[in-house]
């Protein structure tokens, strides 16, 4: 199996590296921009993980997850650069999302956003399994950071399963998504039967 993976990851390292630093220059670019993003809470940054309007923090999320990208990209330390990167999307679910979901357990828009951060945790921590599975075997991770590469994919599934079952929840909306020149829009938002 290793040998399948390993001609993958250098790829796919590089492509996550280059999505989060994007991530991070949006966020630098979109610092001073606020916008209502949940009901009947403060306005925030329209990018994620959805910080409060407040310049610094938009800041602050856009180099983090600028240096991240770009050491991961550069292949120094990228571990332990993927590690930091989950561990900050999962501190940004504890302290800005998880909140408005207690207050809010059926908002829809509030539940998918904690999902597609949990996603992104789950992402950080894929790409430190992988990474892990490169480097020698002389070189250990704690336990603790074990626990959380391996558990990685099921949360990656867990939220994948949110998704589709909000898919079809909000059916009508995500029809609207498909492009308008396109005819059947209800038909090409419904996933396809095998």
């Amino acid at each position: 199996m290793d040998k399948l993976i390993t001609p993958v990851i250098t790829p796919a390292r590089l492509i996550y590296a280059g999505a989060i630093a994007a991530l991070g220059v949006e966020n630098l670019i979109c610092a001073h921009v606020s916008q209502s993003i949940f009901a009947k809470n403060p306005p925030a940054v329209p990018v994620l993980p959805f910080v409060p309007a407040i310049p610094a923090l938009a800041y602050l999320a856009g180099l983090v997850f600028l240096a991240t990208g770009l050491t991961i990209a550069a292949n120094f330390w990228p571990r332990l650069a993927a590690i930091f990167l989950g561990f900050f999307f999962y501190l940004c679910v504890v302290v800005l999302l998880v909140p408005k979901a207690v207050r809010n357990p059926r908002d829809l828009n509030v539940r998918t956003c904690v999902f597609e951060e949990l996603a992104l945790v789950a992402s950080a921590f894929t790409l430190a399994a992988c990474l892990r599975k490169q480097e020698s075997s002389r070189t250990h991770g704690s336990s603790f950071i074990e626990i959380l590469t391996v558990s990685a994919p099921y949360l990656f599934a867990a939220s994948s399963i949110v998704f589709g079952i909000t898919h079809f929840l909000v059916l009508p909306f995500i029809a609207t998504l498909v492009t308008a020149w396109i005819p059947g829009r209800l038909f090409w938002a419904v996933p396809s039967r095998a």
